[in-house]
């Protein structure tokens, strides 16, 4: 409490004081696994609904459910700029990228 708030050494909290710039609610929230969580880059991600989103750090049916976490899309959002991207994604639409090129492409299904 001692140390002043800062957006560089405390990227979670930074939309708390700077304004929030995407076109979906800051209340939205993604499910994502405990790998994604720990800093491993998102591979899939999907939008499901207006305000829920899936990041897994692999193919999502291949993520144990008991590693699976609720967490707010802010969270992950101030800790990795490219999955920006998400936030322009249509209900029901997704994209996925590999380890090696970690360029975004679009789900065709």
């Amino acid at each position: 409490m001692a140390i002043p708030f800062s957006p560089a050494s405390s990227p979670i909290w930074r939309w708390n004081e700077e304004p929030w710039p995407f076109h979906v609610s800051k209340e939205a929230f993604a499910v994502t696994d405990l790998r994604a969580i720990k800093g491993e880059k998102v591979k899939e991600a999907t939008r499901w609904e207006v305000d829920q989103w899936e990041l897994f750090s692999g193919p999502g049916d291949q993520v144990n459910q008991d590693d699976c976490r609720l967490v707010p899309l802010a969270v992950m959002l101030s800790f990795d700029h490219s999955l920006e991207l998400v936030t322009s994604l249509e209900i029901g639409k997704g994209y996925w990228r590999d380890s090696e090129a970690m360029t975004w492409n679009r789900w065709n299904w």
